[in-house]
């Protein structure tokens, strides 16, 4: 099943859009993190009580002196910082896979930005050790009928999160998917599983599972691959001396990431233009090419390739999608200047 295209605005499934101010660090952190969501769980539940009388799977792997197996975990949320549910993510991590590395690529995802997650995940992995688990919790239907899923790709790659396609960009840039089960099982989930907060009791325990050298078929049982759910970003409309794109992405500093890549300015004929004119439905801007920030004065536009290979308008030391009033799923149109 596929969720959308790009001209559906952002590709949030079913939420209002958050700040532009997107966290992109890729650091290790072993503080309690948490969030900003409205669904906020009370107390940790049975957590000690579920984690101290389970046999977990990194006290097998310590049993048997393997814990030098122990894989990365690549972390991507919406959950934010504020309160504690990324750091105790962490914790059921650490109990289940202690010779695990936790990397937090980013938990400052737009509330409810499915797109936004999947897209921050699959150019975030290219980086990662080859064996490192994806976790994604960008989890607006928590609770409901939605499967919780992980996916082994045809490059060997394991992702872990909700199947409203957050994983999907994921397995696509990595082949395609191979196999998926449904994470079910109660030797795997922590119980009782609270219907607001999966990511502590569902999602964290299965990537931590994996991570410890657990088999993707432990987890429960298969899922079909043609019922997995799917977002995509849509192509430009590309016409001679024009390109109407969609802003993907808005980074903290206000740069405005496209869904045009360069090859679309030459599908364009628009590849020598030393000057483009970017207009969007609220303001317009004559920006021109330039190769680093600095490339123009400070206050001033640009348009330049960011380091994901995306067209990205920016203004130099300033805020570029403020001054131009787009937000993701917005349109921008790109001709000539």
């Amino acid at each position: 099943m596929v969720v959308g295209d790009a001209a559906e605005a952002g590709h949030a499934l079913g939420s209002e859009r958050g700040s532009p101010n997107h966290a992109r660090t890729g650091t290790t952190i072993n503080r309690s993190m948490g969030s900003l969501d409205d669904d906020r769980p009370h107390g940790c539940g049975g957590l000690s009580t579920a984690l101290a009388s389970r046999r977990t799977v990194g006290k097998v792997v310590l049993a048997r002196g393997a814990a030098k197996l122990s894989k990365p975990v690549v972390f991507v949320s919406d959950l934010g910082l504020r309160d504690e549910f990324v750091g105790v993510c962490h914790a059921v991590i650490a109990r289940i896979s202690p010779g695990s590395t936790v990397i937090d690529i980013s938990h400052g995802v737009a509330p409810h930005d499915v797109r936004a997650g999947g897209l921050i995940l699959a150019e975030s992995l290219r980086f990662a050790p080859a064996d490192a688990v994806g976790l994604a919790v960008i989890d607006p239907g928590v609770g409901t009928d939605r499967l919780a899923i992980a996916v082994e790709t045809e490059a060997g790659r394991q992702l872990v999160g909700p199947d409203n396609g957050v994983l999907s960009l994921a397995w696509r840039a990595d082949g395609g998917a191979r196999r998926a089960v449904a994470i079910s099982s109660p030797d795997v989930v922590l119980e009782p599983i609270s219907s607001v907060f999966h990511g502590r009791d569902v999602f964290a325990p299965a990537a931590a599972h994996l991570a410890s050298g657990g088999d993707l078929s432990a987890l429960g049982p298969p899922a079909q691959l043609s019922d997995l759910t799917e977002v995509r970003v849509a192509e430009p409309e590309v016409e001679r001396g024009r390109i109407i794109g969609e802003v993907l992405d808005i980074d903290r500093f206000g740069n405005v990431r496209l869904n045009v890549r360069p090859s679309h300015l030459v599908a364009a004929a628009l590849e020598d233009a030393s000057v483009l004119h970017v207009a969007t439905q609220a303001g317009e801007a004559d920006a021109p090419r330039i190769r680093t920030y600095g490339g123009v004065e400070p206050g001033a536009y640009g348009v330049l390739v960011d380091a994901w290979n995306w067209m990205a308008v920016i203004r130099y030391e300033a805020n570029a999608a403020a001054e131009l009033g787009v937000q993701p799923g917005d349109s921008i149109w790109l001709t000539e200047g």
